[in-house]
């Protein structure tokens, strides 16, 4: 993994914002079917959290690798 994605990862964990979700076990059969859909499991998990959860969005700098428009997926 880049030594900068990492930096970024750490700094956003010690975020007082930032609430670091577990992976639940009633989840894995709709995380491992989107991580099959969408190609990557980071991608995977942050739609079945935003989708678990009323009026959720995922925010991506990267909107056009969630599978379709009709996905919770904000670009910014």
């Amino acid at each position: 993994m880049d030594n900068k994605l990492c930096d970024g990862v750490a700094l956003l964990g010690r975020h007082s914002s930032c609430v670091v979700l577990p992976a639940l076990a009633e989840d894995w059969t709709a995380l491992a079917a989107w991580t099959r859909i969408l190609g990557r499991v980071d991608l995977a998990a942050a739609l079945v959290e935003a989708t678990d959860r009323p009026a959720c969005y995922v925010m991506s700098s990267e909107p056009d690798l969630y599978a379709d428009d009709s996905m919770p997926v904000i670009g910014i």
